[in-house]
C-alpha cells in the first residue's frame, strides 16, 4: 500500500465536502461501509458525527482472511 498522502488532511477534505453538497442535492443520511481493522477511516467518520448503524460478521475477504464490516451513518439536518 502507498501511505505517501496519509496525514495530509485529504479524507477530511473530502468528507466535509461531500457534506456540503448534501443540502442542495437533497440527501438526508448518508451510509458507509468500512472494513473492520480500518481504524483511521472509521476515527475519521466519527470525527465528522458518523455512528456505528450496523455490522455484518465475516463477509469480505481481505488480505487473506475473512472480516467483517461495519455500516457507518450520518442523519443530515437538511430540509
Amino acid at each position: 500500500m502507498d501511505f505517501r498522502h496519509h496525514g495530509q488532511d485529504i479524507g477530511s477534505k473530502l468528507v466535509r465536502h461531500c457534506l456540503q453538497q448534501c443540502p442542495g442535492l437533497g440527501i438526508r443520511v448518508l451510509l458507509a461501509i468500512i472494513i473492520d481493522g480500518n481504524d483511521a477511516s472509521i476515527a475519521l467518520l466519527e470525527k465528522f458525527g458518523f455512528q456505528q448503524w450496523g455490522y455484518l460478521p465475516e463477509v469480505v475477504k481481505y488480505e487473506g482472511e475473512l472480516r467483517g464490516q461495519q455500516i457507518m451513518g450520518k442523519r443530515l439536518n437538511n430540509p
